[in-house]
Parts: C-alpha cells; structure tokens; sequence
C-alpha cells in the first residue's frame, strides 16, 4: 500500500513551527529567526510519522502545482476563492519544499492544488493502491482510503455514498478557510436536517437546491448572495466544494470538466 501525502501542509507545519520571534526590547520590534535545519528535519519527522501511522509501506508526496499564482480552475468558478487567505508563507517554506521535493518520490499535475491530485489518484484505475493521508477535512468528500494522523486509529473507507453526503453537505455550509459561503445562513443544523433522508447524488442535490432557494426567498439573506439566483450560487459552491474524481480532469490539455447535475451539461475550463 502507498500512502498518498498532502505535502502541502507538511510544509506548512514544518517550516511554521522552525521559526522563532524573539522581542530584545530594544524598540526595533520583534526578530525572527528561521532554523533551516530544523524545518528540514520536522518534515522529514512528518514524513516518517504519517507513513507509519497509516500503515502504508511507501510513501508519494503530492504537492499542488506552483507554476503560476492562483493556479486552480475554482478561481474561475468563484470570485471570493481564498480572497481573504494571505499569500506570505513561512520563511521556510520553499526551503522546505526543495528539500522534500529533493528526497522523496513525488507528484504534482498541471494546474492543480494538491488535493485536487490526491482525489485524481485515489479514485483512479490504481486505487487500490493508495491511502490518502492528510489532515485535511476537503478530502472527506472523495471515496477512498483515509487516513487523518491527528486523528484516526487507522485508515477509513469512504463510500461514494458517504462521500456524496460529505460534499453536499459543505456545499450548504461552505468553507470559511476557503472561502466560499455555502448558503448564506444555513448552518450545519440546517445542512444535516436537509440532507437526512436524501440517498444518492440526484437526491442530495435536489436537497441542496430546495435550502439555497429557501435561503435567497429570505430578504434578511438575498443580499448575501454572490450570484443572482438560487441555482447558480447553489452550483458555484457544489464545484468549489468538489474535491477532482476521476474522470474530472483531461491530462492531455490540462483542462477540468466542472461538475453539472445535468450529465449532458459538460463544461471543461483551463485552471491557468
């Protein structure tokens, strides 16, 4: 088994926590010092703790593509996608991720964020492969094998059915961290009692659809709303929400085919 490992944020945790601020008092205000190999060896330590806590016998680092700035297709599909996210990183960071990048097998694709490869990959014809191992809760919206270290005992199934639920139901809520606002004034109690006696995609969508028109009828909450309709800002949520499956992406141009309830209504866009 091959465990799948969101790189992103061994970077992250690793180059944050070898950085040091220090104040001497001397009102030229705080001095930061970044131990290079101390980041180095944190995610090596990470690296090492993750795989064998998952069980996994091989490790493959996944990494989102850092070709070009606000490189991912839901910059196109929402225009608050992580507007609100500070683009600075840890001092380290890029030391961090040569040294990784550098050390272990790894993989990124063209045009995406990390998770959109660990979805790609671990729904695809070698599935069977692989446990995506990440803290991350967005991954909990694509049937695979998961693994949650800060978390889990050990690695979770995830059925299509399961996943399905866990999508639709942060398209209602939406994501802060990201931000997209799911449905303006639908909490969690309200995405859970919607979606309770849904069963299978159709349903959950119908579901979905039926709280945004409740939400966009109320005058207390239209104006919250980014698009002008009920199902457009429905549809924005449910493909910034999607976590890429198999089939999602085209490897020869790069390009993303956005999610539609409608089959019959294919729309590939380029994530550049």
């Amino acid at each position: 088994m091959i465990a799948l490992i969101d790189a992103d944020i061994i970077c992250y945790r690793a180059a944050a926590v070898s950085v040091d601020t220090v104040d001497w008092g001397d009102g030229e205000g705080p001095a930061v010092h970044a131990n290079a190999k101390g980041a180095k060896e944190a995610a090596d330590g990470l690296v090492a703790n993750w795989l064998k806590k998952s069980g996994a016998k091989k490790a493959l680092l996944v990494f989102s593509d850092r070709s070009a700035p606000k490189t991912s297709f839901r910059f196109h599909v929402c225009p608050t996608y992580k507007a609100n996210r500070p683009d600075e990183k840890p001092p380290l960071h890029d030391e961090v991720l040569s040294h990784l990048k550098n050390k272990y097998q790894h993989v990124s694709l063209p045009g995406l964020e990390g998770d959109d490869t660990l979805g790609l990959m671990a729904t695809g014809e070698d599935a069977g492969k692989y446990i995506v191992v990440t803290i991350d809760k967005d991954l909990l919206t694509i049937p695979c094998r998961l693994f949650n270290p800060d978390k889990d005992d050990k690695p979770q199934k995830l059925s299509v059915a399961a996943a399905d639920y866990n999508w639709m139901y942060q398209t209602i809520t939406g994501d802060t961290v990201d931000v997209y606002k799911g449905a303006p004034g639908a909490g969690p109690v309200k995405a859970r009692a919607a979606l309770a006696l849904a069963r299978g995609t159709p349903a959950l969508w119908e579901a979905v659809l039926h709280v945004f028109v409740d939400q966009f009828d109320d005058p207390k909450w239209t104006p919250k709303f980014t698009c002008d309709n009920a199902f457009d800002e429905a549809l924005m949520n449910a493909r910034c929400a999607r976590i890429l499956r198999y089939g999602d992406y085209d490897y020869k141009t790069k390009k993303v085919r956005l999610w539609h309830p409608n089959p019959k209504e294919v729309e590939w866009i380029s994530p550049f």
